[in-house]
């Protein structure tokens, strides 16, 4: 289950080092220019998750497996009508300039960003994290 808080010991704001000491990651890639690393799930979300940490800190979770599903059920795969019958309200569909849409799911300064497929309808990945990096990320993209 992914939330706003993280999924499983990928809490929101651990740190890197402390999950490559356990075991917890399968990869890690250099930090770029501004501290940004991604790394992959290991342990039991082998594969499951790919997590984005700034300056060793993790500050995104993201999916585009079927497997792991949000708070309320939601998931991969789903059409966007099935995400606004579950949420009911407390998010909106949105989209960017590319044509690109997503389902948003606010919860304070956090959000669960469910964004479409690229050749398929429906859901294709989800993201968790803070919305200012989240949301400028997909209204930002190309």
């Amino acid at each position: 289950m992914i939330t706003v808080r993280g999924a499983g010991p990928f809490r929101m704001g651990v740190g890197l080092e402390r999950l490559s000491s356990a075991g917890l990651l399968s990869w890690v890639t250099d930090p770029d220019s501004a501290g940004v690393q991604l790394a992959g799930s290991a342990g039991a979300w082998a594969g499951e998750l790919v997590l984005t940490f700034h300056r060793g800190v993790l500050m995104v979770l993201e999916t585009d497996t079927s497997a792991v599903r949000t708070a309320a059920g939601a998931r991969v795969g789903m059409s966007f009508a099935e995400v606004e019958n579950i949420y009911r309200g407390y998010g909106e569909l949105i989209n960017n300039d590319q044509g690109r849409t997503a389902y948003v799911v606010p919860a304070g300064h956090m959000v669960i960003l469910l964004s479409d497929h690229p050749i398929r309808p429906g859901v294709g990945s989800i993201q968790a994290g803070p919305l200012c990096i989240i949301l400028q990320a997909f209204l930002d993209s190309e």
